[in-house]
């Protein structure tokens, strides 16, 4: 659980870092689910949507 957060937090700063243009917060969290999947530990998805507004800041 604390691995697959703190991956998604890791891709969604890669997303940040690339400075897209005019995206929104929804556009930055799907391009970060996409990186997400890339690791072959998590290539079912994130799993825990249900829990990241409450997770993402700590």
């Amino acid at each position: 659980f604390t691995y697959a957060i703190r991956n998604l937090k890791n891709c969604i700063t890669q997303v940040e870092n690339m400075h897209p243009s005019g995206a929104s917060e929804f556009d930055i969290m799907e391009k970060a689910e996409k990186l997400y999947i890339q690791d072959p530990k998590q290539k079912n998805g994130f799993k825990f949507d249900h829990v990241w507004n409450l997770m993402k800041d700590i």
